[in-house]
């Protein structure tokens, strides 16, 4: 999971589902191999260990997450320092499973950055019919359903809206565009720190 925020103090919750429990008997629909990466990635940069389940606040906090009091500890840490990089996301248009995006930073950046696109979904729920859960019923919340991630540059800054860069994401057919948000976040590639957030409602 990763949590990031905005000037507002909001948080946003992103759930990235690994691959690697996969082998007991239930395949999990929504993992998949580059979130496993990823966690890695950050196992590498803070430096911490690879948990299940793992909490990453802000790209710079890592650990596992069933810790209750280091996870509010390190949220009200985040919530505590002001984003470095403004970031706003306007919707361009939407066909079928595409989107367009059209994103704007408050500066130019002067180091390295990439833009995480991330595709939220909430309130899915799933009957599991084996492994260690077999029985259960579980509700998924900000499930990771579509990611994109692009290098940033100057354009992203430019003042004249019609000059400003825009990406396209796909997402799957059976994402329930009413119950998902697309969670934009600028993050240095090297450190994984996370410079500011925007969450666009679909």
């Amino acid at each position: 999971m990763e949590t990031s925020r905005e000037n507002q103090q909001r948080i946003f919750a992103l759930a990235f589902h690994v691959d690697y429990w996969n082998y007991l008997h239930w395949v999990d629909p929504f993992s998949e191999k580059r979130f496993t990466q990823r966690q890695h990635t950050y196992a590498r940069a803070l430096p911490s260990q690879v948990y299940t389940p793992q909490m990453v606040v802000n790209g710079q906090y890592g650990f596992v997450g069933s810790n209750r009091r280091q996870g509010v500890a390190a949220v009200q840490h985040a919530l505590e320092t002001p984003a470095s990089v403004g970031l706003i996301l306007e919707l361009q248009s939407i066909q079928g499973n595409q989107l367009v995006v059209q994103y704007q930073l408050s500066s130019t950046p002067d180091n390295p950055q990439v833009l995480n696109l991330a595709l939220a979904e909430r309130d899915i729920v799933r009957k599991i019919g084996a492994g260690e859960n077999s029985g259960r019923t579980l509700i998924h919340s900000n499930v990771v359903r579509a990611f994109h991630s692009i290098p940033v540059d100057e354009k992203s800054a430019a003042s004249d809206t019609s000059l400003l860069p825009t990406v396209n994401l796909e997402f799957p057919d059976d994402v329930v565009r009413e119950n998902s948000s697309l969670i934009g976040y600028v993050q240095h590639p090297q450190t994984m720190r996370v410079l500011g957030a925007y969450r666009l409602d679909l």
